[in-house]
């Protein structure tokens, strides 16, 4: 089932976020660690959810556990993101601000991996 989680629910779960964090980025070729996966939860998440248009949804199991996620919100300079894009995007691209909409993270559990789930 997927679930869109208001900012409250969202930081309310981080710390199940932070497991399937590590799950999707602590696998080869990703190699995050369990301290970078703790950052995600306690630093960038609380930060992004505070970001304009912010949205998140979570993948859950048939026991109600966070197995998958993705977020994103509405990306302007100043940003770490959005100023990678603005110095590679051709300038006729880049003259709004708020043009973009950033997904910084969509991670699945490792034993999703192969279900074709997405």
């Amino acid at each position: 089932m997927i679930a869109v989680l208001d900012v409250d629910q969202t930081l309310e779960a981080a710390r199940e976020l932070a497991a399937v964090y590590l799950s999707a980025f602590g696998a080869p070729g990703y190699d995050e660690d369990p301290a970078r996966a703790e950052a995600f939860a306690k630093e960038q998440l609380p930060l992004h959810s505070q970001r304009d248009g912010f949205k998140f949804v979570a993948a859950r199991s048939d026991d109600d556990r966070i197995v998958g996620f993705a977020y994103g919100f509405t990306g302007q300079r100043g940003q770490w993101w959005s100023d990678r894009i603005a110095e590679t995007a051709p300038p006729r691209l880049y003259r709004r601000k708020g043009w973009q909409v950033l997904v910084p993270d969509l991670g699945w559990g490792s034993a999703l991996y192969g279900l074709r789930l997405g």
